[in-house]
């Protein structure tokens, strides 16, 4: 009674509750969002890591610890963390702090909750470094890194990168990140497995800048000699990594390689061929400097710049600086607008062209033995231009992973890449500034200002998701959109989160059963054969719906269906529990902290009104994804096609979906679930289309669709 008195004091301090003033509103993130959050054991005791002092230690600042095992020694001597003393030590900070701490732990207990306790220092370093560097620990877990390590590793790259000055930033920071961007790219497609996601995320992380707080050339080096071994075995290092992105190398099964029946016709089932093409010419569009020409830099810099070069290397060299500065010559000619765009706080820097130009000067001068010693002077400047070359390509590549289709009008301004806004002239300096490069990314729309994203370069395809849906139908005048903001953001999100290699034939049918069985068990009240009471308790029903559920089961039986979500007839259904139910879920950024879809168990909805600032209504109506599953069971098509049919789906859904009001949860999941099957195969129709993921094969079927 102690401990819930405890609890009861936190809850009742919350100061932007006042149930006088507002009614209908309460605060985002209170206890009861709070203990929904908590992962526990089936006896209620809150799962690993569970330690006072782990979390107290965690929770004491934002800094790095020094010497986090000297912090955790002795750390079970204050026992576990219970509902009372979490409560306390989250919910008393302003809703912002409440906001972070919430994340902050349910990270921690999603990615070490199986850590042991030799790794704890560790985990405590990344539990501590997500309040600064989110974006990063949260690409990593995306990625599935699992060793406390190599979490560590990065947030401790990320401080030493994060006290840079603008100019030096711009470059650490693109190069850095643009490679995490990169590998989590690869790791979605399979590409890369976790084993060598791991492994290279830990040697990237040792890449150290040098005492100047730049690279000099060390991401080229590490690009060259330690991704580039596991990538397709290309000559052209572009295209080995373009490959790798696609999910060339890995990332095919059975059911992403399968062969299609649809409308009297045969498809090849590919997600890999049209991704590439998309990939190149974005691009291609973006103009974006390519790697090969900054490892090239690279590789001649580090030649001129040895000790034992004799007059024919330096000879040599500056005849590759002279090709070198052509193909340079040749990009300065489709110089595009927006490459005198910079980001604010940002300088512009000598054009990597002008170091070239220079070293080929002095280098040029140098004709006798003795002088050779000037060599290593004369082209250490090239370390610099190379940086510059990889900070724009490895950029280029990020964004070409989220802009969309290449005839966007997201590519008419260029290479976007280029303002990417990392904050350094963020206001006030401080705790600010140094969270601002690792933030959540966001579009910046303001009059007078160039569209461009700030925050991170990780997550960049959750803050241009938008560019994601596609619209299959313009012949219609569209009205303003009803959902908020954040509600479209979350279904928006789905989209690009939803990973066709993922999605599993079998999974997909295991839906498909369970929901027609929970439906067998809704449609048999109208012959009570079960009691509405038993579903109702069953998947928590509230309620006003249990009223209104039993009126309409008296007076109009074959209507009762329609009170109940899909979520809820597949729970009703008793799923296998070998399903892969996540992977058909929504976006559980806004609910749950994860960049990850996540299928919200039944009676969770309810604990989201009066928060619509918050978006969390729209990650408890998964209907959508689930009404295409079962729509691609029926028609016995891959689940792999769902992404894509959910782009066009969605992009409808958030257009003519027309709640009542901010809570309107209800009317949510019955306009999902009146999406039509005929509407759906019009969005698979469009898959066909060139560029689609269903590409013709010659034979024709005599026997129509099967």
């Amino acid at each position: 009674m102690d401990r819930f008195n405890a609890l009861m004091s936190a809850a009742v301090g919350i100061k932007e509750w006042d149930i006088n003033a507002r009614v209908f509103t309460r605060p985002a993130n209170d206890p009861m969002m709070l203990l929904a959050r908590v992962r526990a054991e089936p006896s209620g005791a809150p799962m690993r890591p569970a330690w006072r002092l782990f979390w107290s230690r965690a929770f004491d600042g934002t800094d790095l610890p020094d010497n986090p095992a000297r912090q955790l020694r002795s750390f079970d001597h204050e026992g576990t963390i219970d509902a009372a003393w979490l409560a306390d030590a989250q919910l008393s900070t302003d809703n912002t702090g409440r906001a972070d701490r919430l994340d902050q732990f349910a990270f921690g207990q999603r990615v070490f909750g199986s850590a042991d306790e030799g790794a704890l220092p560790d985990a405590l370093v990344a539990v501590r470094g997500f309040q600064r560097y989110r974006m990063l620990m949260l690409t990593l877990e995306r990625m599935g890194v699992k060793t406390p390590a190599v979490y560590a590793g990065a947030a401790w790259r990320a401080s030493a990168l994060s006290s840079l000055d603008a100019n030096r930033g711009f470059a650490a920071l693109g190069q850095f990140q643009g490679v995490v961007a990169l590998l989590a790219g690869m790791a979605r497609v399979r590409s890369l497995d976790a084993a060598n996601i791991e492994s290279l995320v830990a040697s990237l992380s040792a890449v150290a800048p040098n005492e100047d707080g730049r690279y000099a050339g060390g991401v080229a080096r590490w690009v060259q000699g330690t991704l580039g071994p596991t990538l397709p075995h290309v000559d052209d290092i572009d295209a080995a990594v373009a490959m790798a992105l696609a999910g060339s190398r890995g990332g095919g099964t059975k059911e992403t390689a399968a062969i299609v029946s649809w409308e009297s016709r045969n498809y090849r089932l590919d997600l890999v061929a049209p991704e590439l093409h998309r990939l190149t010419s974005v691009r291609e569009k973006l103009g974006g400097v390519s790697l090969r020409l900054a490892l090239d830099l690279e590789r001649i810099a580090e030649r001129l710049s040895a000790q034992n070069i004799s007059t024919d290397d330096i000879k040599a060299g500056v005849a590759d600086l002279k090709n070198l500065s052509g193909r340079l010559a040749q990009r300065a000619k489709k110089k595009e607008p927006s490459a005198t765009i910079l980001p604010p706080g940002v300088e512009a820097q000598k054009s990597p062209r002008e170091i070239v130009t220079r070293a080929i000067e002095e280098l040029s001068k140098i004709g006798k033995p003795e002088d050779v010693k000037k060599a290593s002077h004369d082209a250490s400047p090239l370390f610099a231009a190379v940086d510059t070359l990889l900070t724009d390509g490895l950029m280029s590549l990020a964004y070409a992973l989220s802009l969309g289709d290449p005839d966007g009008t997201a590519l008419l301004a260029g290479n976007v890449g280029r303002r990417h806004d990392f904050g350094f002239d963020k206001q006030g300096g401080g705790e600010t500034k140094l969270r601002a490069a690792w933030e959540s990314p966001q579009q910046i729309v303001s009059p007078g200002v160039p569209w461009h994203v700030s925050g991170s370069l990780l997550g960049l395809d959750l803050a241009l998701a938008p560019l994601a849906l596609r619209r299959i139908a313009t012949d219609r005048i569209l009205d303003p959109p009803v959902l908020t903001i954040n509600q479209r953001t979350t279904f928006s999100e789905t989209v690009v989160l939803l990973n066709p290699f993922e999605l599993r034939d079998a999974d997909r049918d295991a839906i498909a059963d369970a929901i027609a069985r929970g439906r067998a068990r809704v449609e048999a009240l109208a012959a009570r054969g079960e009691r509405l009471a038993e579903l109702a308790d069953e998947i928590r029903m509230d309620e006003w719906r249990r009223r209104a559920a039993q009126w309409t089961l008296e007076n109009d039986a074959p209507r009762v269906a329609s009170f109940f979500s899909l979520t809820e007839l597949l729970y009703l259904g008793h799923p296998e529990k070998t399903a892969a139910l996540d992977e058909w879920g929504v976006s559980g950024v806004a609910f749950d902290g994860c960049v990850c879809t996540k299928l919200q168990p039944p009676g969770g909805w309810i604990l989201t009104i009066g928060r619509m600032r918050a978006g969390f209504l729209a990650a408890h109506v998964a209907d959508l994804t689930l009404r295409i599953a079962t729509t691609l069971r029926e028609l016995r098509l891959p689940a792999a096609l769902a992404t894509g049919v959910l782009a066009a789906a969605t992009q409808d859904y958030i257009d003519e979906v027309k709640p009542v009001h901010g809570n309107d949860w209800l009317a949510l999941v019955r306009a999902a679930q009146a999406v039509s099957k005929e509407r759906i195969e019009d969005y698979l129709a469009a898959l066909t289309a060139v560029g689609g993921p269903l590409v013709p094969v010659t034979t024709a079927l005599p026997d129509g669709p099967k």
